[in-house]
């Protein structure tokens, strides 16, 4: 009894319920959106969340990554508290420069185009949703590595009710349609965004040094190839399906996509307890003392995704039912899915070795190759399979790029015996 006790209080338990409060308002307006908008709607709704999600970190430039190696660049935790808030101010300072830059470019050269996710408005949303989930992601990332999940978890819920809260209002009772759907998906990410904002504000003084800055970009900005390639596998099948004229594909695959989502989040939330224990591992001994912890990292990461991903198939009659007969076929997709979903069980338990490591140029590389793998087979595939060849594309990008990091994290090991940890 005690052992569940303790597992019920764990940072891992409660940063799923975290992650689940995070992205279950997604999922809990899943009934409402599929029976407002068409196939071809829901389709359109969901490569705008995509636009959002990436334009969010590159408006950021990638600081955010930056935040937990600052934290534990240092033995003194005091120290590495005080520069991983001066990150987050850079953060902040740098998404709502670019924005506003962004959102002048648009006004001034955007066409007046009604195409969907073209026009000036759907550009604008996208634009403005994209700095609220930049600056939204500041607080988690520093409170999971101070390995703070409860006030982790706050932040979490509150994405939740300004998710939930904006869907209901826009979509259920001033009946928006896909209009009020896409505008929800803007307006949530900006009222945490603000909320985040306060936390930032109230975080231990510091200055805004351009040396920490060259230094926490130098480290950051590899990752934005890596997030460009990352979101080229989770979206570009999805722009493909469109432009290739499968529409009513398209809306059945996005969703199914979505259904993947809670394994996902049992993952990243097991991610998210493994990630500030590595480091600690990596604070007090280099890579050696996180290669002696890496068979039971990797055994973890495999049971974070088969205990979900078996659940998930046991309630696939129940899933079809609460989608609606419109939505049906998208259940067909779901088992094929989760399959590219099993190699990121050894990308996350060999991406701690590469990343504090301070080698993050060789994650990039890796997704990008997985991208360029994904994107190939899509262009090749799609046109004559349609969401078949989709599938295939996704499950051939992420087994490449997790193959790839454990190479590299194995190269790593072997020379770890000139890797002794950080500077005091």
């Amino acid at each position: 009894m005690s052992r569940l006790f303790a597992l019920w209080r764990s940072p891992a338990t409660i940063y799923l319920g975290a992650a689940i409060l995070a992205r279950v308002g997604s999922l809990f307006l899943i009934p409402l959106y599929t029976r407002r908008l068409t196939l071809e709607e829901y389709g359109h709704y969901a490569l705008l969340l995509t636009l959002i999600n990436l334009l969010s970190t590159f408006l950021s430039a990638g600081l955010v990554a930056a935040i937990p190696s600052e934290y534990f660049s240092r033995k003194d935790r005091a120290e590495g508290k005080r520069r991983a808030s001066e990150v987050a101010r850079w953060t902040v300072v740098l998404t709502l420069g670019a924005g506003a830059l962004l959102l002048a470019g648009v006004e001034c050269f955007a066409p007046g185009s009604s195409e969907p996710l073209l026009d000036r408005d759907s550009l604008r949303l996208a634009i403005v949703g994209g700095a609220g989930t930049a600056i939204s992601t500041v607080p988690w990332t520093l409170l999971r590595s101070e390995q703070r999940p409860y006030a982790a978890a706050a932040f979490q819920l509150l994405q939740f009710i300004t998710m939930t809260g904006a869907g209901l209002i826009l979509v259920a009772v001033l009946d928006r349609g896909y209009a009020g759907a896409v505008e929800a998906a803007a307006l949530a990410p900006v009222l945490s965004g603000l909320a985040s904002l306060i936390y930032v504000v109230r975080l231990p003084k510091s200055g805004l040094r351009f040396a920490l800055l060259r230094r926490a970009l130098r480290f950051a900005l590899p990752f934005l190839p890596h997030t460009a390639a990352q979101w080229l596998l989770g979206a570009a099948d999805l722009w493909i399906l469109g432009k290739a004229g499968f529409e009513q594909e398209l809306g059945g695959y996005s969703l199914a996509a979505q259904m993947v989502v809670p394994v996902n989040m049992v993952i990243a939330a097991w991610n998210l307890h493994i990630g500030p224990e590595m480091g600690e591992r990596f604070r007090a001994g280099g890579v050696r003392e996180m290669r002696t912890h890496l068979p039971r990292v990797r055994l973890s990461y495999v049971g974070a995704a088969v205990i979900p991903a078996s659940a998930l198939l046991l309630v696939l009659p129940l899933v079809a039912w609460v989608v609606g007969p419109e939505f049906e076929t998208a259940v067909g997709f779901v088992p094929f899915l989760l399959l590219a979903v099993l190699p990121d069980t050894l990308y996350f338990a060999d991406f701690h070795i590469v990343y504090f490591s301070g080698r993050s140029w060789w994650i990039g590389g890796a997704t990008m190759t997985a991208a360029v793998v994904n994107v190939c087979l899509g262009l090749l595939l799609i046109p004559s399979l349609a969401a078949n060849g989709a599938i295939v594309a996704r499950v051939a990008g992420a087994l490449v790029r997790s193959l790839i990091v454990v190479h590299i994290s194995g190269k790593m090991i072997r020379g770890s015996a000139g890797v002794e940890g950080i500077d005091a």
